[in-house]
């Protein structure tokens, strides 16, 4: 390997990682800005290894980022964030660690209150459907029937 092939892929490992170190990264993030600075195929698993091995990226740490950050500022509930981290590619076990870290009690609390903000704003003819459209604004949030259920009832 020559000087410049090592100097090339060194500045790629650099861009790799300022790029994971702004902010948390899962797997896809990182293969996906690969491919846009033009890292080729053969150097991809020792550029990863490397960003691993240097704490740069963990998906169990993404996980938990994304679920706290989700639930916490955009008020989620674990289905639709359970979503997200499967359309990152997040295998289940970091996405089942990473939603066992949300309070129970907390989480229906939120639940709760997203229904009471919720209830001044539905147009609703009858108890029942209000009931109804409360119930479809929860579980559009994310949120599983039975906390529905408990947060509504």
């Amino acid at each position: 390997m020559n000087l410049e092939m090592k100097s090339d892929i060194k500045n790629k490992l650099n861009t790799l990682a300022r790029f994971c170190a702004y902010q948390e990264r899962c797997k896809q993030d990182v293969l996906k800005k690969m491919s846009e600075i033009g890292v080729l195929i053969d150097e991809k698993e020792a550029l990863l290894q490397q960003l691993i091995d240097e704490k740069f990226f963990d998906e169990q740490r993404f996980a938990n980022a994304y679920v706290s950050g989700k639930f916490k500022i955009n008020q989620w509930g674990k289905n639709k964030i359970k979503a997200g981290l499967y359309q990152k590619g997040v295998a289940n076990l970091f996405i089942e660690n990473a939603l066992s870290q949300i309070d129970e009690e907390a989480y229906l609390q939120l639940a709760q209150q997203l229904a009471q903000k919720q209830i001044p704003k539905i147009k609703a003819q009858n108890k029942e459907q209000l009931l109804q459209k409360l119930f479809f604004h929860l579980s559009q949030k994310g949120f599983e029937s039975e906390v529905i259920r408990q947060a509504i009832g």
